[in-house]
């Protein structure tokens, strides 16, 4: 999308602005510009989920990052709860770099509206934006890693 589309979208269009405002408060996004927000924007969909509703199960084809934009949901490993996760957090975050079958069960909590990004959608931005695509995948890897300590370090207090 044309940067003076964007503009005036962003200008016009409120709820475009409220995204934007919301993207920017999330980790994965947050060193971004208010360009390379909106770009971001351009290939997120939102989708409304009811209470007790699966975003998806185990074993599921993975092809989407998630963000909670409004809501609560807890994630579950054979039936096992490892994470609740609230507003402006964001869960299915492997997908973006590989088409891998989901390693854990999202189910919403409470009403809950997500925002979500097509890996396919995502490599298009990384193609036309490297910019924009090369800083949320720095920071996706940083946060990647930040998990992967924390699981390393619970797995260790486990087996002592």
């Amino acid at each position: 999308m044309a940067w003076n589309k964007l503009l005036r979208r962003a200008l016009l269009d409120p709820e475009f602005k409220a995204n934007v405002e919301f993207l920017r408060q999330v980790p994965l996004f947050a060193d971004l510009s208010e360009r390379a927000l909106g770009q971001v924007l351009t290939i997120c969909y939102e989708k409304s989920y009811g209470t007790g509703e699966a975003v998806f199960d185990e074993g599921a084809p993975g092809k989407a990052l998630y963000i909670i934009k409004s809501g609560d949901v807890v994630v579950t490993k054979q039936e096992r709860t490892i994470a609740h996760l609230h507003t402006g957090d964001f869960f299915g975050e492997m997908a973006l770099l590989e088409e891998c079958p989901r390693s854990a069960t999202v189910t919403v909590t409470i009403d809950t509206v997500l925002l979500f990004i097509y890996k396919v959608k995502f490599d298009g931005l990384l193609e036309e934006r490297p910019s924009v695509g090369l800083k949320v995948v720095r920071n996706l890897a940083t946060m990647l890693s930040a998990r992967l300590r924390k699981t390393d370090e619970t797995f260790a207090s486990l087996v002592r």
